[in-house]
């Protein structure tokens, strides 16, 4: 797993350094694609899709099926458009009811799932493995999945 931000690694850093878990850790994220990365430029930063491309070829081993193999999240709309343009299967994610615009629905448009939290998120949607049977459990109780497409 990796983060890609279109912030500076500096404004990433100091955004989760209250959380109690460190988001920075090698533990949890195989690396960290910023907004002032080396390798990006002004013209291949957010919205262009080369932070995503870049963060998958970071990967050891690569992803074997390119970035038909990768599953990203967004939460605005040039990360949005960063994001499915990479070629990914993207979730968009937000609660803003603003950035549902006539103008950004066909963006919006082109992300495989929509959610207004990521509590609603079901991975084995995507081929990977649910979260713990409890959670499975309360998953069971309500099957619909909270989707803002085609309810504006």
């Amino acid at each position: 797993m990796a983060v890609c931000t279109g912030g500076s690694l500096a404004q990433y850093q100091y955004c989760v350094s209250h959380l109690p878990m460190s988001f920075t850790s090698e533990n949890y994220f195989s690396h960290i694609v910023a907004g002032d990365d080396p390798e990006l430029t002004p013209d291949t930063r957010k919205p262009h899709p080369r932070p995503f491309t870049l963060a998958a070829q970071r990967f050891n081993p690569p992803p074997k099926d390119g970035m038909n193999g990768v599953l990203l999240f967004e939460d605005s709309i040039l990360g949005l458009r960063s994001a499915v343009e990479s070629g990914g299967r993207t979730v968009f994610v937000s609660k803003w009811r603003s950035m549902f615009t006539a103008e950004n629905r066909p963006l919006i448009d082109r992300a495989a799932l929509v959610l207004d939290t990521l509590e609603h998120f079901k991975p084995e949607a995507f081929g990977l493995p649910p979260y713990d049977s409890e959670e499975a459990e309360e998953d069971e109780e309500d099957e619909k999945i909270k989707e803002i497409k085609g309810k504006w």
